[in-house]
């Protein structure tokens, strides 16, 4: 009897100590690391965002320490982006955060619930999510803003690789790269033609196409960019296109099509029809060149932004 006394109270003294453990981490998650313009970064969501920096190929070995503040950075930014389409008065309609939420489970070949249980796990609410799925879109808005207007043209090239050359500076090493040829249909966004309605009607042609209809012939009567003539077929790589856009073609299989991808000024849908990749010595120095410009450019035009909205944010770190 003495000795079921005992073990019941160890068992109780375990449970009580794994209960207090786990409030303790949970209070941990919770801790209110900064305050950015009265919105608040805790922890928990510090830490999520330093394992997604993690897993990227340009932080390999950079120590832990360091990747933490690389993700309260890349937060208080987040916050000021998000911000800033704010007081521009852009919104995200319940539509909008469906139709994102479909594109991320297309791209992970998973479903919408699925996405949510995920988020579970990670401690958000279906609200909640859906509340993060908006703030990400806002965001990614006011980037496209920012940085889709930023073109390399052969012309920059050549200039780069001309001054290179006189200078004897090594240029970028290049590698085989990936060119994709896809059937693409375009609606741009105006002030006649409002982001909710052009996605609308996107829907409408997927739709269509989804119940037979000839994807070219869709594109030559309705996509507004010059390959609609053609059918809306052109070649492309993933760094030519938005960042939606390549993770989309770096994921699909031939003959596959996307759901509706909403961009800063248009909605597109494409279907691959097919990849090979580039070998010619001359274009794969010609890419990796623009790549190194076009990755410069954006990099200084989104931290010349950030760098205004920091001027006027208040800011209060524990």
């Amino acid at each position: 009897m003495l000795n079921q006394s005992i073990r019941a109270m160890v068992v109780a003294l375990a449970l009580a100590g794994s209960v207090q453990a786990a409030a303790a981490e949970i209070k941990a998650l919770n801790r209110i690391v900064a305050e950015v313009n009265g919105n608040i970064i805790t922890y928990g969501e510090m830490e999520r965002a330093a394992k997604t920096l993690a897993s990227s190929s340009d932080m390999t070995g950079v120590a832990p320490a360091q990747l933490l503040e690389a993700a309260k950075q890349s937060l208080v930014e987040r916050i000021l982006l998000v911000d800033a389409a704010t007081k521009e008065n852009l919104r995200v309609s319940e539509a909008q955060i469906d139709n994102e939420l479909n594109r991320r489970a297309a791209l992970n070949r998973t479903t919408v619930p699925a996405l949510y249980q995920q988020a579970a796990r990670l401690g958000f609410s279906q609200k909640n999510y859906r509340i993060e799925v908006a703030k990400d879109l806002l965001m990614e808005h006011m980037q496209a803003k920012i940085l889709d207007d930023i073109n390399v043209s052969d012309t920059d090239i050549n200039n780069y690789i001309n001054k290179a050359q006189q200078n004897g500076t090594p240029l970028p090493q290049g590698s085989p790269y990936t060119v994709y040829t896809i059937r693409r249909i375009v609606l741009n966004v105006n002030k006649n033609n409002t982001d909710t309605a052009v996605g609308n009607r996107m829907r409408q042609i997927v739709t269509a196409v989804q119940q037979g209809a000839d994807f070219g012939e869709m594109a030559k009567r309705f996509s507004q960019e010059a390959a609609a003539a053609n059918g809306g077929i052109q070649e492309v790589t993933e760094h030519s296109e938005p960042q939606r856009v390549a993770h989309f073609l770096k994921t699909m299989n031939v003959n596959e099509a996307t759901v509706p991808i909403q961009g800063s000024q248009n909605w597109q849908v494409f279907q691959l029809l097919g990849k090979r990749t580039e070998t010619n010595p001359d274009k794969i120095q010609r890419e990796a060149v623009r790549v190194r410009l076009l990755r410069q450019e954006q990099q200084k035009a989104q931290q010349q932004f950030v760098g205004q909205l920091q001027q006027n944010m208040v800011i209060r770190e524990y």
